[in-house]
């Protein structure tokens, strides 16, 4: 199953790669002012793989930040931004959390959640974290080049990096996010969710339904709410796994007590 000359080589293959396309971005960069639209919000979102050029092509993105009116270029930029730039761009990038179109303002909240605006004064903090929780129950349009386009997946992820300063607010969001998901879509928002809900994984002898908090066990019941097409896939089993939960639905729903036919929480409501 492991051939460890192939694996090394495939390795040789993509840092080879990588590098060729590295050697290359200053001429890339051109093509932020292509006159498709769509070149460039793959080129701004290229730019975020290249920290090593960062010192180069951040100015560039914050270049289009000034000038681009085409909604889905401005989010691939304001992301890269916040992937390549530090803490000392949250002022910079802030006012884009109030546009009018809704990919631009969860743009915003992802870039500032990553460049630390947990730190910045509280009216940020908490505008970032409804953006966020807002996306994570129902993801703008049109999708961004990131996270493959999973932009639930993205802010629940996001939303972990908000839970020291919000931690009922964030599980609750990513818990919203996750009751809507279905599938593959589900497996980075289960993991965010049970993150936050239970800290780092750690398999052992489950902790009786009893002894978990509301919030926990708000989350049990969603994941027991999930649907067959979800639980189906051991990508999944393996999330909840790591976490020592019951790895079959119907294990889950009875660890919840959840009776036959059972809907879900929904937003709001108190646990099942």
């Amino acid at each position: 199953m492991f051939d460890r000359e192939q694996q090394l080589g495939a390795a040789e293959a993509e840092l080879g790669a990588y590098d060729a396309v590295r050697r290359e971005v200053p001429a890339l960069c051109v093509l932020l002012g292509d006159d498709d639209p769509a070149v460039r919000a793959a080129t701004a979102y290229l730019l975020a793989w290249f920290p090593e050029e960062a010192g180069g092509t951040l100015q560039q993105l914050l270049e289009v930040l000034d000038g681009e009116t085409e909604p889905v270029v401005v989010a691939n930029a304001l992301v890269s931004a916040g992937l390549l730039g530090d803490v000392g761009l949250v002022e910079r990038l802030a006012p884009f959390l109030t546009a009018g179109e809704p990919v631009v303002r969860w743009s915003a909240a992802t870039a500032l959640a990553r460049l630390g605006a947990i730190g910045a004064e509280r009216t940020v903090s908490a505008v970032v974290l409804a953006e966020l929780a807002a996306a994570a129950a129902e993801p703008p349009e049109p999708a961004v080049l990131f996270h493959a386009g999973d932009l639930r997946g993205y802010a629940a992820a996001s939303l972990s990096t908000l839970a020291d300063r919000f931690p009922r607010e964030a599980l609750a969001a990513v818990t919203d996010g996750l009751a809507a998901t279905s599938g593959p879509g589900s497996f980075p928002v289960a993991a965010a969710a049970l993150r936050l809900a239970f800290g780092e994984p750690q398999r052992g002898v489950s902790p009786e339904f009893d002894e978990l908090d509301e919030r926990q066990q708000r989350l049990i019941c969603t994941l027991g709410s999930l649907d067959e097409k979800t639980w189906r896939w051991a990508n999944f089993w393996e999330i909840v796994r790591a976490w020592g939960l019951p790895q079959q639905r119907e294990a889950m729903r009875a660890y919840a007590r959840m009776l036959p036919n059972e809907r879900g929480p929904q937003p709001d409501d108190p646990p099942c």
